[in-house]
């Protein structure tokens, strides 16, 4: 018996001890290893959600912009009355220039517009056409704006000679008269506030032809061009999620073909690890050590047993009549 214990019992104890070890330190390393790749997994689920976000409710302003533009077209006042082709008399088109301005007014009341007006064709306007705008359109505003498309998501436009710092709206009215609404980059600055404020990303509104309107990174200058590479990236699909050259890269296509993208550096992501890796390794160091305590007051308990049979087999061979033994454990 007693090399029978000593031949199973001990080994079968250890091997179940280091089993357990090499199942924790599998379970434990595996994870610690992994723990890079889990924390850009799930910055990539939260920078999508987070991008996606932002594109809908830019799309939200841009909405906005073209339910208005078109209230304004279809005003049954507005769309009837052309400036130069107009029969009233002095008196009545005043009138009706008073009554269509009262409208353009409280049409950009619902909005912060910085232009909410009429361009006829001869680019006289009614109602609030800003500085700027008449600046950078001096020769010709109406003819810049005439050529809108079919669909509202085309009639958007920047700013002459790459101003970047509103965005317009145009619809046609008439043959004469188209109606002209836009808005400042920067009051979309709200939108992006909270995205950049708390997640480390960096943030790109770009063009279709991926001129830069906003960015998040202090050093690139607005009005420039988006990245090569990273406009290669985002141009083949109105949605992109991926990982590239360091980089998670979530891109969204507003409704107006204007691109959301944002980044984050992996390596921003694991700079802040190194406690947290620390900690897992005390923890599983701590586990380890405890399985090893176990397994050796397991052992010892099972070496205690057999030393207890041995004894008993020893007080058998002594007696003759096993009705005498009384065995106490």
């Amino acid at each position: 018996m007693k090399d029978t214990t000593k031949r199973f019992l001990v080994p079968i104890g250890l091997l179940g001890g280091v089993l357990i070890i090499a199942q924790i330190l599998f379970a434990f390393i595996g994870n610690f290893l992994r723990l890079d790749r889990m924390l850009s997994s799930t910055a990539s689920t939260m920078l999508t959600s987070t991008n996606r976000e932002i594109m809908e409710n830019m799309d939200g302003r841009f909405d906005r912009m073209m339910r208005i533009g078109n209230q304004i077209a279809s005003d049954s006042v507005i769309s009837s009355y052309n400036r130069l082709e107009s029969t009233l008399s002095k008196q009545e088109q005043a009138a009706t220039e008073v009554s269509i301005g009262q409208s353009l007014a409280l049409y950009s009341a619902l909005d912060d517009f910085c232009d909410c007006c009429i361009i006829f064709k001869d680019s006289s306007y009614l109602g609030q056409l800003d500085a700027r705008t008449q600046e950078l359109y001096s020769d010709s505003i109406y003819d810049s704006f005439k050529d809108t498309g079919e669909r509202d998501a085309q009639n958007f436009f920047i700013g002459e000679n790459n101003d970047y710092s509103r965005i317009y709206f145009a619809k046609s009215i008439n043959s004469g008269s188209l109606v002209l609404i836009s808005i400042l980059c920067e009051s979309m600055n709200p939108i992006f506030y909270d995205a950049e404020e708390n997640y480390d990303l960096t943030l790109h509104i770009s063009t279709k032809d991926h001129h830069v309107i906003y960015s998040g990174d202090k050093d690139e200058s607005i009005n420039g061009v988006l990245n090569g590479d990273l406009a290669q990236t985002i141009e083949s699909s109105t949605h992109t999620s991926m990982e590239m050259r360091g980089q998670i890269i979530a891109s969204d296509t507003c409704s107006n073909g204007f691109r959301v993208t944002s980044t984050i550096a992996e390596s921003s992501l694991t700079l802040g690890t190194g406690n947290l890796k620390i900690v897992y390794l005390i923890i599983s160091s701590a586990i380890i050590a405890l399985s090893v305590f176990l397994m050796i007051i397991l052992c010892r308990a099972i070496l205690r047993r057999s030393k207890q049979l041995d004894s008993i087999e020893e007080n058998i061979e002594d007696y003759t009549n096993l009705d005498d033994i009384n065995i106490n454990m």
